[in-house]
């Protein structure tokens, strides 16, 4: 389920409309058009425990990227490195090999395999098998044409091992890459960037002409549009999609940048549905729990909150362990287990029943 740059380019796009079959609830209404402001206090607290993940010291310097359906953790620690923090055996360290500057870890998919970058003056997509061994994906082709030098990293894995992400150069565009593990990766001819992948073979991420969109596993391309059915270029983007193609991110129209996900029900085909939330989505599950982090229209750093949302219940904050710290949610596994942080501490939320 695990589940980011950018920049524009001009293309021509044909958008395919696909019809989908839900098995979820029909959403409710979307959230009114422009938000006066985001205050925690302002939503129920969602019925979850707080697993903080041993090992992970609140002044060690880790963060948090990615969960699996296991409850495997990939992160980071500054000056250290990669981790990988598991239920069993706590936190482990990833091979850093021999790059002149520190691998980072990405995501990790359902069967324990890691994605990361490293490199030296540009970027490489690296893959950690389940036994701990590092191994570097080939070179794509789109890095050696574009003016040096150029960089290029995986952002997403699938329990497949497809593996998406970008490549970029300081003096040129960005382009979506698809990774393949014994050739190079390819480029995609419609995404400046992917952000995401799902064990069904969706791919979300940025259009080159701008803006979000969600392609299928047969490469059917569904343009996402806003709440006022218009194309945001610039603000609008995909961070994470799930099986059958329903998406979260953020959304530049109404006010605020705002959390928001895209969701098939009957008769309309992935329309944008809001949190309610200035600030992102970060993780979706397909049968719509949606996590992410807002903020006041402002962004002030004191007002950011971590959330959850799902149609029955609507917007809820994830609980903290005391008032007044910050809270932030990463990604979100099929079983509503929310990793974020808590001020400085890794944590999983386990999120209730509906």
């Amino acid at each position: 389920m695990p589940s980011r740059v950018r920049a524009l380019l001009p293309a021509a796009l044909v958008t395919v409309v696909l019809a989908a079959c839900s098995d979820s609830a029909t959403p409710p209404t979307a959230a009114a058009s422009r938000i006066a402001k985001t205050v925690a206090s302002d939503f129920p607290v969602a019925q979850a425990t707080i697993r903080v993940l041993t090992g992970l010291s609140p002044t060690g310097g880790f963060t948090a990227a990615s969960i699996n359906d296991s409850d495997e953790v990939v992160g980071n620690r500054d000056g250290i490195g990669p981790y990988k923090w598991t239920p069993a055996h706590g936190v482990q360290y990833l091979s850093v090999g021999n790059f002149p500057n520190t691998p980072t870890a990405i995501a990790v998919n359902d069967n324990g395999v890691i994605i990361g970058v490293g490199g030296d003056t540009t970027a490489q997509a690296i893959v950690w098998l389940p036994d701990g061994t590092m191994r570097l994906l080939p070179k794509d082709t789109l890095s050696k044409t574009l003016p040096q030098p150029a960089s290029c990293g995986p952002v997403a894995i699938n329990i497949y091992a497809q593996i998406v992400g970008a490549c970029n150069s300081d003096v040129a565009s960005i382009e979506g890459v698809i990774y393949n593990w014994h050739a190079p990766a390819v480029a995609s001819p419609i995404a400046q960037q992917f952000t995401s992948i799902s064990d069904d073979g969706w791919m979300g991420g940025q259009l080159k002409n701008g803006g979000p969109f969600v392609q299928s596993s047969t490469g059917e391309v569904v343009t996402l549009y806003g709440h006022d059915n218009m194309l945001h270029a610039n603000g609008s983007w995909v961070n994470a999609v799930t099986r059958h193609g329903y998406a979260a991110g953020q959304s530049d129209e109404g006010g605020c940048l705002q959390a928001v996900a895209w969701l098939y029900a009957a008769g309309q085909h992935w329309p944008e549905f809001r949190m309610g939330v200035c600030g992102t989505a970060s993780g979706i599950t397909p049968d719509w729990y949606v996590v992410g982090t807002a903020w006041d229209p402002n962004f002030t750093p004191a007002s950011q909150f971590a959330f959850v949302w799902f149609p029955e219940k609507g917007t809820q904050q994830l609980p903290g362990l005391s008032q007044g710290i910050v809270t932030s949610a990463v990604a979100v596994n099929s079983s509503h287990h929310v990793l974020g942080t808590i001020g400085s501490q890794v944590v999983i939320w386990n999120v209730g029943p509906r």
